[in-house]
């Protein structure tokens, strides 16, 4: 941990130092990021709530001055996606939910970047599934559309990658959910 934490404070004096250079504050949002996900595997929680908090003001800060770069749109996109599953995990449903939309609409936007890009294609399923099963009780209507086109995202992309088993485990997960969902809304159709 104390290598992480020498490192932020590392990037947040060259932050300092030189604001007006984005891959600075870049590097210290992925910075964060990285002591996050350590945080969350410990199960520090609450902690790495503040640091991917803390990663998302500091990329939202430089996205407009290096907005032409799809990595650094991959990267926030990834971090929001993770602060809101912590979020959700800890219990702030509502801002996970929150967060979930951020991250679908940061997703929604690499896929327009890079449309023959799968990669996105496969993580907005992700996300949109997720999302879907953050806010069934809340919004079955929405909930039923993004599971519908997380499955449609998947099928897409196994028809050009059939044999990827992690896409192929992603799809025959959100089928489940999707048909759970049906069953329980009474809503016929073949998966």
């Amino acid at each position: 941990l104390r290598q992480y934490e020498q490192s932020i404070e590392l990037w947040r004096r060259v932050v300092r130092e030189h604001p007006l250079d984005p891959q600075y504050g870049r590097a210290l949002a992925l910075a964060l990021y990285r002591y996050a996900t350590h945080l969350a595997r410990t199960g520090d929680d609450w902690r790495s709530i503040d640091s991917m908090k803390e990663g998302r003001g500091v990329f939202e800060s430089v996205i407009p001055q290096i907005a032409d770069d799809p990595n650094v749109l991959k990267e926030y996109a990834l971090l929001l996606f993770e602060l809101a599953n912590s979020q959700y995990r800890a219990g702030n449903r509502d801002e996970a939910r929150q967060i979930y939309e951020s991250s679908l609409a940061a997703y929604y936007q690499l896929r327009k970047v890079e449309p023959d890009s799968l990669d996105y294609e496969v993580r907005w399923a992700q996300v949109a599934r997720t999302l879907g099963i953050s806010i069934r009780r809340q919004d079955g209507k929405r909930s039923h559309e993004l599971f519908e086109s997380s499955r449609a995202a998947f099928e897409e992309v196994l028809k050009h990658r059939p044999q990827d088993t992690t896409t192929n485990v992603q799809y025959a997960e959100t089928c489940r959910v999707l048909g759970i969902y049906r069953l329980n809304h009474d809503i016929d159709g073949a998966l």
